[in-house]
């Protein structure tokens, strides 16, 4: 249960004590978010100036005992605050996503400042900025930012805990890549157009790969592994029910292991108003276009029943329209709190990482919804992520290996750390799926002068960042593989708008969020028709009616009937029904006017009121009555 405010107030007291003994000293990496007691004082002044706006509230605790800040933003209006549809807010779940939290606390000033802003009398607002804070406080005060909660897990299972992760070698406060330069392993080489990336060797012009990338990093317990051992940690954001990834050490050793992911499941149980979650992360279905794509062995979709995808590409537009983002590289969702979102509770969920590079004019034209054939090899191609397999990227790593596990194959980091370019290609065109690669081949007409596209984001930070964000590479002498080269793109650069940007994504995204607000279902009981038709025996008709754009109920909630149905009642003992149900259960009922009708024939006292109700867990009771008195009975 959420606690009141005063526990939420008396939690902060212990709070200096915990985070100081989770300080230690180290350079603090270029992309930091504030520190959980400053983001403390931040919800503390907001509630000081709108105080007649914003709530908070406490959570739930982190495994360490830091606080899980609750935002309620609720404006004057004639429905109580808990009565009202309402959106939930999440950010902070991992924090690779550096900047999510403050997405997150930036779109509650702007929430909690705009008196002017109709629909934020009609709706309330939950927000979570920060829910995984452990992980946030451990990567202020370590280069080694994994994302994960601080629980501690032996990951090689040598009886150890977190005594091999990466290793800031270079000292400059960040983990980055490292090129080790061994012949027997290596299947890269520099890129000689541009020295910051490197490519796969092409033998046909006499190319031979130098080196291979891992993590920066030493074997520090000795057991011919690296960095098999990191600090931490469950990944939250795979400790969810929707596919759980059972015997990945990241996802949790049960699902809802851990008090934040326990916390955040119970408060959306409590709170049936919910309409919506947002999730600010690592996950993208706004910028990136929806779609459906099939169904696990269980018969749930991997990501979209196919009923709901129209509602998704709207909103999608909506979006896109606003914000004018490209889409975020494709990550997996297997124990995803979005995911679960949708899947198992059957409510829309929608998922952004809240900022991306900023496309040229014609990047736009090149965009085409992701259900359109060639959509990936264009419009994704200067947003796919490396990966350590060759140049096969990682987002096709992750298409397979969501695949293998619909098949109920057991994958595991181990399983997938021995893949070849070459059997990522047999097993990808066995599964049907199409291979991506970080790096396109030039055009067949190119001449051998012509130069390849700089990398967008490259350029980006070379023409608009003074090329902040990638480490050059450094030379640097390792103690077991010799000469090794550092560098590479920073954590979550590619997440992080500049300083200067944060204002304009927060009035971007709250703007997203009060149309989002605005298109929730709007159900009324219209049409209550009563017809005489003898002594006493009534026809009666109802129909209930969506005047908003959103379906009340996805498709998906239809299908697991995992929430609770509207229920249309109408107003007489069962046994003075002749026909038609007494009870109607609706799961769904279609957006922009969508109508269900209902119909029966009653026996009734002549001159008594009939009343037909409805009343539904996330929109509240309705009713109508109609006076008998002066009907006359049909044909007369």
């Amino acid at each position: 249960m959420v606690g009141d405010s005063t526990e939420f107030w008396r939690q902060t007291v212990l709070e200096t004590v915990l985070i100081t003994a989770l300080a230690h000293l180290h350079q603090d990496p270029p992309t930091v978010p504030c520190s959980h007691e400053e983001m403390i004082r931040q919800i503390d002044t907001m509630q000081q100036s709108h105080g007649n706006h914003v709530d908070i509230q406490l959570l739930g605790t982190s495994l360490h005992g830091l606080s899980i800040p609750l935002i309620t933003i609720v404006h004057d209006g004639p429905v109580a605050a808990e009565d009202r549809p309402a959106l939930l807010i999440v950010g902070g779940l991992d924090s690779t996503h550096p900047a999510s939290s403050r997405f997150v606390m930036d779109i509650a000033k702007e929430l909690a400042a705009s008196d002017d802003c109709p629909i934020l009398a009609e709706r309330t607002v939950y927000l979570v900025p920060r829910a995984n804070p452990d992980a946030y406080e451990w990567m202020r005060q370590s280069p080694v930012n994994r994302g994960t909660n601080a629980r501690s897990i032996d990951e090689d299972r040598d009886r150890e805990f977190d005594e091999d992760g990466p290793d800031d070698l270079n000292g400059d406060g960040v983990i980055t890549r490292m090129r080790v330069f061994d012949p027997d392993k290596a299947d890269r080489m520099e890129d000689p157009e541009e020295s910051r990336l490197d490519k796969k060797p092409d033998p046909s012009k006499s190319e031979r790969a130098e080196f291979y990338v891992t993590s920066e990093g030493i074997d520090n317990d000795g057991d011919g592994q690296l960095n098999e051992d990191p600090p931490g940690g469950v990944n939250l954001d795979m400790n969810f029910m929707h596919n759980y990834p059972y015997h990945d050490d990241l996802s949790g050793r049960w699902q809802l292991s851990e008090p934040e992911s326990h916390a955040l499941a119970n408060f959306l149980l409590d709170h049936p108003r919910i309409i919506t979650v947002m999730t600010y992360g690592i996950h993208d279905n706004l910028a990136r276009k929806p779609s459906e794509s099939g169904q696990n062995k269980s018969g749930v979709p991997n990501t979209l029943d196919a009923k709901d995808v129209d509602f998704y590409t709207t909103i999608s537009d909506r979006y896109i329209e606003i914000t004018g983002y490209a889409p975020a590289p494709t990550v997996g969702t297997d124990g995803s709190f979005h995911g679960w979102v949708y899947a198992q509770l059957g409510m829309p969920s929608f998922t952004t990482p809240g900022w991306n590079m900023p496309t040229k004019g014609k990047s736009k034209d090149k965009q085409a919804p992701a259900d359109q054939p060639g959509n990936d090899a264009k419009a994704d191609a200067n947003s796919l992520t490396p990966s350590p397999v060759g140049d096969i990227s990682m987002e096709t790593l992750t298409e397979l290996m969501e695949y293998a596990q619909s098949q109920g194959m057991q994958v595991d980091e181990t399983r997938m750390s021995r893949l070849t370019v070459e059997m990522v290609e047999n097993y990808s065109k066995m599964a049907g799926i199409e291979v991506r690669r970080i790096k396109t081949a030039e055009p067949a007409q190119a001449t051998k002068t012509s130069k390849k596209e700089k990398s967008p984001w490259l350029e980006y930070i070379d023409e608009q960042r003074d090329g902040e964000g990638f480490v050059q590479w450094q030379w640097h002498d390792h103690p077991e593989y010799g000469r090794v080269q550092i560098g590479g793109w920073i954590p979550g650069y590619r997440m992080t708008p500049p300083e200067e940007e944060f204002d304009e994504v927060a009035r971007k995204q709250a703007a997203f969020l009060v149309q989002l607000m605005d298109l929730y279902p709007r159900l009324e009981l219209e049409d209550l028709q009563v017809k005489r038709l003898s002594r006493n025996i009534y026809e009666v008709e109802a129909t209930l009616v969506n005047d908003g754009f959103m379906p009340a109920g996805t498709a998906m909630a239809s299908k697991n009937r995992r929430s609770r149905p509207h229920v249309v009642r109408i107003g007489v003992d069962k046994e003075s029904i002749v026909s038609g149900t007494p009870v109607h259960k609706t799961w769904t009922v279609p957006g922009s006017g969508g109508r269900n009708k209902y119909r029966w024939i009653i026996e009734h006292p002549d001159g008594e009121p009939i009343q037909v109700s409805v009343y539904s867990e996330k929109f509240g009771s309705l009713s109508q009555s109609h006076q008998t008195s002066e009907l006359k009975e049909q044909g007369q």
